[in-house]
């Protein structure tokens, strides 16, 4: 016989650690690469990407509406361009990737992680406090 036995139902599945999903997300992590959720902290861009965003406006300029349209194409026609370029003219992105990488790395991400909390926190109760605004509105009229 050389198909896997059956898979038990949902509720019952064993898991590699032992515990449940469920006992797994309410533990909680508290190691430094833990980054809570609605942060977002984004790595930097490498020589390529900051090339093509550089690249893409000019690209767009020279081709009809049509052509920009077609995403494969600007992919390749970026891919093209990066080939061409000399290892001089490869280097100074190389250098702006490498200087951004250094900038990213001196963050100190437990400050950076608290202030995106903050941040969202505040978000969060300027909303609230938006819809309560509207709804005291329609009740009033």
């Amino acid at each position: 016989d050389t198909h896997p036995p059956p898979r038990p139902p949902k509720g019952q599945r064993a898991f590699a650690s032992g515990g449940s999903r469920a006992s797994k997300k309410k533990s909680g992590a508290t190691s430094a690469s833990y980054v809570p959720p609605g942060v977002q902290i984004k790595r930097p861009l490498g020589a390529y990407m900051i090339y093509a965003n550089e690249a893409r406006p000019v690209l767009l300029a020279q081709h009809p509406p049509e052509w920009a349209r077609n995403i494969s194409e600007i992919g390749k026609a970026l891919g093209a361009g990066w080939k061409s370029l000399s290892a001089e003219e490869k280097a100074k992105y190389s250098e702006k990737a490498a200087a951004l990488k250094k900038q990213f790395e001196e963050v100190d991400l437990p400050a950076a992680i608290k202030r995106a909390e903050e941040e969202e926190e505040a978000r969060v109760e300027a909303e609230a406090l938006k819809e309560k605004r509207a709804r005291e509105a329609a009740a009033a009229a």
